[in-house]
């Protein structure tokens, strides 16, 4: 490690399943005994109702520790410590000047974030991070100016010093970043020293910092992870390609990755002490800038090797603004606000999936089975079934097809989201007699699924098998019908981030137990009848990984949610309008809906590759009493074809207010 001792002393501040039987009888026989047992224990929730906690909330107090990286004002507030006459750095509306030509990720994840330097400090989100800082107590000690206090352990000192005072009250609602290492490696480098031993001491310092915020009372630490700082300008300079210069950048890359080792080992250790009520999270800032490096463009960057400014001799290189903001550093180790934007975005999504972003939207996918099944169920029943048939000593073959289109707007916390749905089917029914008729049908369904808008995507396909009957018990008709559905969905989830889809594969299953009753209350022109019934469900959703998007890849539990739904209400008819071979039947249905079993679907995942504690994410499934008006109109083409169009729009008190739209065609052979 020699020969990285080429390192000037001008820099200060650095940047940043399921398995399967045997393929025999016995293991045939084994597979189905088990989902028949499967089935027949989740019946017990159809009339029990259950509570689940809620989405854990926004942190409320916000505080950060380190370097140049995340410092938005307080190393230029030392006395003396000015700016240079042509640095591009900005000075905020607050009068505090940023190691940036723009806003910060720290100050734009959080606005009203304040320095500990300012003397109107009174918030609860505080900045205590100082360009030059190194992970121990001191800044770097490779230039005399810099020989200050203001390491990490220094500023929790402070922060220690505050909560003691009472002036800070950290919660289980707050989140600490710590985000510092390069300082101490360039000091290392500069003096000669073993860069390995200096990985080594950074990590226990980083840990040691996450550790006393946890005494502190912080439940949530995110620990950035050490960058590939010999990608900065400073290390290209002039002969950025020579032999020379390729080589150290090689040797200084292989000191980052045994150091983020370091870290990680070190965090976990840590978390495994304090125990699950402390969340320790790696912030895998390195992930995001080899994206950055690797895709420039995609990210509108046309130089992500030079900078825009020469610190070391105060003269400007790029004056033009439109050429600044293609460009990845602001000087030989500080990122741009264009750099800084791109930061904001790739934390939030971290932070997103720590707080169970992404596995709240992941729940949605139950939802979605249970619109597939419902429309297949549906076109099962339809057609002779739910009208009077004479009895045949033959089965009738019918064909049905279907699209819906299902969806909820966003309503406080939760996504907005939308299913869309094709299904067919076919299947033979028989009436045995004037009072009895069953069925069989098998058929699919596609689905195109959207959470959050582009958020989240959902592709799903199922198939299954559905037995249905009619009886006609003295002047009430029952119907009822048994389905079982296999399911495998394909997730896309983009988290806004260029490069950086996570894509995912899911198989799962639904059962489903339906039964109806309706009563005649009068006929003429206008029909009304009384309906009562319930249905149970159940969907089951194997455990599947996320993978595509660095630091951002989730691997998700398996999952389950049980779905009961009784209802009653009001259905009227007109005897129908007929013109020509047509006729015309309008319907309307009122119904008031009360949902049993699972009050939310939750969704437990963990960061693959990361430190951070598994989190669920709840998606809540509206109120348990809901009012739902579906009008209808159907075309009826004799002898055996009809074409029905219906929707439905379901409000339930404060929460989700969903709506439908279903066109399905039903034939008769």
């Amino acid at each position: 490690m020699k020969h990285l001792r080429i390192l000037p002393a001008a820099f200060r501040r650095p940047f940043f399943s399921q398995g399967s039987c045997p393929a025999c009888a016995s293991g045939w026989r084994r597979r189905w005994s088990h989902r028949w047992r499967y089935f027949l224990r989740f019946l017990w929730f159809c009339a029990l109702g259950s509570t689940v906690p809620l989405q854990a909330e926004s942190p409320r107090e916000i505080y950060v520790f380190g370097d140049s990286a995340v410092d938005t004002g307080n190393y230029h507030a030392l006395p003396g410590y000015a700016p240079a006459a042509n640095a591009p750095y900005w000075k905020g509306p607050d009068g505090f000047v940023r190691l940036s030509n723009g806003m910060m990720w720290p100050e734009r994840l959080y606005p009203g974030l304040q320095l500990v330097s300012d003397p109107k400090l009174n918030g609860n989100q505080v900045n205590f991070a100082y360009g030059g800082a190194k992970t121990d107590a001191n800044g770097s000690g490779l230039n005399e100016d810099l020989l200050l206090p203001i390491g990490v352990q220094t500023q929790l000192d402070r922060f220690e010093a505050l909560v003691a005072a009472g002036r800070l009250r950290p919660s289980a609602r707050s989140y600490a970043f710590i985000e510092a290492g390069p300082n101490d490696f360039f000091e290392t480098l500069g003096n000669g020293g073993d860069p390995v031993e200096t990985g080594a001491q950074v990590a226990a310092n980083l840990a040691k910092a996450a550790e006393r915020l946890a005494h502190a009372g912080v439940r949530t630490v995110f620990v950035h992870d050490i960058p590939d700082f010999g990608e900065a300008p400073l290390f290209y300079g002039p002969d950025g390609s020579s032999p020379n210069a390729v080589a150290v950048r090689q040797a200084l890359r292989g000191v980052t990755v045994t150091a983020r080792a370091q870290l990680r080992a070190a965090l976990e250790s840590t978390k495994q002490r304090l125990g699950t009520g402390v969340n320790v999270v790696t912030m895998p800032i390195n992930d995001l800038f080899t994206a950055v490096r690797t895709h420039p463009q995609a990210f509108g960057f046309t130089n992500v090797t030079g900078a825009i400014y020469d610190e070391t001799n105060d003269v400007m290189l790029v004056r033009d603004a439109t050429q600044q903001a293609g460009y990845l550093f602001v000087d030989a180790v500080h990122l741009t606000t264009q750099a800084q934007r791109w930061e904001s975005r790739y934390y939030a999504q971290v932070i997103d999936a720590v707080a169970g972003g992404p596995q709240q939207r992941m729940a949605r996918l139950a939802d979605g089975a249970f619109a597939g099944t419902d429309l297949l169920r549906s076109g099962a029943q339809a057609g002779g079934l739910n009208r009077g048939v004479p009895p045949t000593a033959r089965w009738t073959p019918f064909v049905f097809v279907g699209g819906n289109t299902l969806g909820a707007e966003t309503v406080a916390a939760e996504a907005g989201w939308r299913f869309d749905t094709f299904g067919a089917l076919v299947g033979l029914e028989r009436a045995f007699t004037d009072r009895f008729s069953a069925g069989l049908a098998m058929g699919a369904f596609t689905q195109n699924g959207r959470v959050a808008g582009d958020a989240l995507h959902l592709d799903t396909n199922g198939g299954g098998t559905w037995l249905f009957g009619r009886w006609l018990v003295k002047t009430v008709t029952v119907r009822g019908s048994l389905g079982y559905a296999g399911l495998r969905a394909k997730t896309r989830r983009d988290p806004a981030i260029p490069t950086m889809l996570a894509r995912g594969t899911a198989n799962g299953e639904v059962w489903e137990v339906y039964l109806e009753t309706e009563r005649g209350l009068w006929q003429g022109e206008i029909e009304g009848s009384l309906t009562l019934g319930a249905s149970c469900k159940r969907v089951t959703i194997e455990g599947f990984s996320e993978n595509g998007a660095p630091g951002l890849n989730l691997r998700y539990g398996k999952f389950t949610r049980d779905l009961g739904v009784n209802f009653g209400g009001l259905r009227l008819r007109t005897t129908g309008l007929r013109f020509g071979s047509v006729r015309v039947e309008p319907t309307l249905d009122l119904n008031l809906d009360y949902e049993t079993g699972d009050r939310e679907t939750g969704v437990t995942a963990a960061l693959i590759d990361n430190t951070a504690n598994p989190t669920t994410g709840r998606a809540a499934q509206g109120s348990r009493f809901r009012g739902v008006v579906r009008p209808g109109i159907a075309l009826v083409f004799a002898p055996a074809g009809r074409l029905e169009f219906s929707g439905s729009f379901e409000r339930g008190q404060n929460e989700f207010r969903r709506q439908d739209l279903t066109v399905t065609w039903h034939m008769q052979f």
